[in-house]
């Protein structure tokens, strides 16, 4: 029926068929798997954020970050894991040791996160 709302059922659910759309509705990426996540604390020579590394991490990963303080129960990857029921988890990224940048620093990755000195002369 054109221009009407449809209730129909699929599978023992109830489902509600729009045929106002003739097939016009948003094609979505679907976005699956595990994800790599590197969480980046920005430290520019004037300013810089209130929260250490770790309580970054703590917000995006929760107790998966590794973080021996890290509890915070609702986070980035708790949501997306609740929200696509299991099927997208993002994961912190692999700790990697110091490596020496042009200006002789550098920053190692911890559980998912490091910290970036940043001049902003």
């Amino acid at each position: 029926a054109k221009g009407k709302l449809v209730l129909g059922v699929t599978n023992g659910l109830p489902k509600l068929n729009n045929k106002r759309d003739h097939g016009k509705r948003r094609k979505l990426a679907v976005v699956e798997g595990k994800r790599t996540v590197l969480v980046v604390r920005v430290i520019a020579s004037s300013k810089e954020t209130t929260k250490s590394m770790e309580e970054l991490a703590d917000s995006v990963f929760g107790s998966a970050s590794g973080f021996a303080d890290a509890d915070d129960p609702v986070n980035l990857r708790s949501q997306y894991m609740a929200c696509s029921y299991g099927k997208l988890e993002f994961n912190p990224a692999s700790d990697r040791k110091r490596s020496r940048t042009y200006k002789g620093e550098g920053s190692a990755i911890s559980n998912g996160a490091v910290t970036v000195n940043v001049d902003t002369a």
